[in-house]
């Protein structure tokens, strides 16, 4: 299954914004449900995160001993906090 999702809104609407967040969880939590996995491959994703559980937090402090200037593939987001 693959789910990608646009949404173009106004940034300052935070009742839309927060509607939109929720109904993307649900829709995360059903195809998890469904199939067991999305594809995961660019921006970190809090959905994908929740999911990792630990593992997020063991990938990040070996990310950071190996590349703590965050040099290589930066652009993919999902040790932006490293």
């Amino acid at each position: 299954m693959f789910l990608r999702m646009f949404v173009y809104t106004d940034p300052k609407n935070q009742t839309l914004l927060n509607k939109i967040k929720t109904t993307y969880t649900e829709m995360y939590d059903t195809i998890m449900q469904k199939y067991g996995a999305t594809p995961e491959r660019y921006r970190r994703d809090p959905n994908m995160i929740r999911q990792l559980g630990g593992y997020y937090e063991v990938i990040k402090r070996i990310k950071k001993a190996f590349d703590p200037n965050n040099i290589l593939n930066p652009s993919i987001g999902l040790f932006e906090d490293v």
